[in-house]
C-alpha cells in the first residue's frame, strides 16, 4: 500500500531542542494518530521520526554518601509511594541502572518529590539528592524537512473509502487539532 497523505508535523519556530520534538513525539504518538484513527475513511497511520523519553535520576554523590543513602534506598522510596513509570535510568558513580514499572508516570515533579526515610524521624525529598529530568531515550527515525528535523505522518486510505471523503476528514482533524494545539 502507497500512503494516501504525508503531513509535517515541526515547531513553528526555527529555534527547538529536543525537550520540543519530544513534546511532539508524544503529541504525534499519543493524540495525534488516535484521532486520525478514529476515521472511518483511514485503514493504518504510520508515524516516522519519534523521540522516545526516559526519566533519568542523576543522583549528587557527596549528598548520598552524606547522608548513607544508596540507588536501592531510592528505589524502595519509589516502590513505597507507589509511583509507576515506563522506565527510569539512574546514574551512580560509573554505574548506570534502567528500572522499570508498569504505567506511564504523570508529572516528573511526583517523582522529584518522592520522600526518601533517612532515620525514623527524618525524610528528605529526591530532587534535594538527585536531578530529575526528562531525556531522549531512543529514536524511531529521523525525519527531516526543510533542514528542520520533524515527524512525518503517513495515513492510509481504506480500500472502501472515497479519497474526496478522506481529504475532508484530514482536513477537519487538522483544523481541530491546530485549535487545541495552538503553539
Amino acid at each position: 500500500d502507497i500512503p494516501s497523505y504525508y503531513i509535517n508535523l515541526l515547531y513553528r519556530t526555527e529555534v527547538y531542542d529536543k525537550e520540543d520534538i519530544i513534546y511532539l513525539s508524544d503529541l504525534a504518538r499519543n493524540t495525534i494518530r488516535k484521532k486520525f484513527e478514529q476515521s472511518p475513511e483511514v485503514s493504518y497511520v504510520d508515524i516516522s521520526g519519534l523521540l522516545n523519553s526516559q526519566i533519568v535520576v542523576d543522583f549528587d554523590e557527596q549528598k548520598m554518601k552524606a547522608i548513607g543513602l544508596d540507588h536501592f534506598d531510592v528505589q524502595d522510596a519509589l516502590e513505597e509511594e507507589n509511583l509507576e513509570f515506563s522506565s527510569i535510568r539512574v546514574k551512580e558513580r560509573e554505574y548506570e541502572y534502567l528500572l522499570r514499572y508498569g504505567k506511564q508516570l504523570n508529572s516528573i515533579n511526583d517523582i522529584r518529590n518522592v520522600r526518601i526515610s533517612i532515620t525514623n524521624d527524618k525524610i528528605i525529598y529526591l530532587k534535594n539528592i538527585a536531578d530529575v529530568y526528562i531525556d531522549q531515550a531512543s529514536i524511531e527515525g529521523l525525519y527531516f524537512t526543510n533542514g528542520r528535523q520533524a515527524i512525518s505522518i503517513a495515513l492510509f486510505k481504506n480500500t472502501n473509502s472515497n479519497i474526496n471523503v478522506l481529504s475532508e476528514s484530514v482536513s477537519r482533524v487538522i483544523q481541530e487539532l491546530a485549535q487545541e494545539y495552538p503553539e
